[in-house]
């Protein structure tokens, strides 16, 4: 984008020639209170300062317009390719969140899935345990587990009557 401006050239006193010029193009800027001093092409040149904060705000302006234009059309693709490879992810794996720990058991044979966490060594762990009977306290429920020790899950747990598949 390039603007007209009123400049005068390195060693002259007056302002007196009308040029364009691009504002990405100036470089070796140098501003002082009532002027602005820049190089464009090899050509010192100066500008008042009002207007060089104009052509400056102007091309600011402009470009940014250029840039939200180009980053909208480029994050709304990104956004669609997202959401396709999520679906099609989605449709390829399909989801299984209703008893995640138990699923893998259900053909074994038990009646139950226990699903929480229990006591091990001094630390609460996440524990799955498939049993054929169970009993249920106010804050727990318990197994004896096949070794005959007694196994307790806190609360919060979930039973599942473990179907088999067929």
């Amino acid at each position: 984008m390039k603007k007209t401006v009123f400049v005068r050239y390195e060693g002259e006193t007056v302002y007196r020639k009308h040029i364009e010029i691009d504002p990405s193009k100036l470089t070796d800027i140098l501003k002082l209170p009532e002027d602005v001093f820049a190089t464009v092409d090899g050509v010192r040149i100066s500008i008042k300062r009002d207007e060089f904060e104009q052509l400056i705000k102007e091309h600011e302006q402009i470009k940014f317009r250029q840039i939200m234009k180009t980053d909208w059309k480029t994050a709304w693709m990104y956004f669609i390719h997202i959401l396709a490879g999520i679906a099609i992810g989605y449709y390829l794996t399909g989801c299984k969140s209703s008893k995640s720990g138990c699923d893998a058991y259900s053909n074994t044979g038990y009646k139950y899935c226990i699903e929480g966490k229990i006591i091990y060594q001094n630390d609460t762990v996440d524990a799955v345990a498939l049993t054929d009977r169970f009993t249920s306290t106010d804050d727990s429920i318990y197994y004896y587990n096949s070794d005959s020790s007694l196994v307790s899950f806190l609360t919060p747990y979930t039973v599942y009557e473990n179907i088999p598949r067929k």
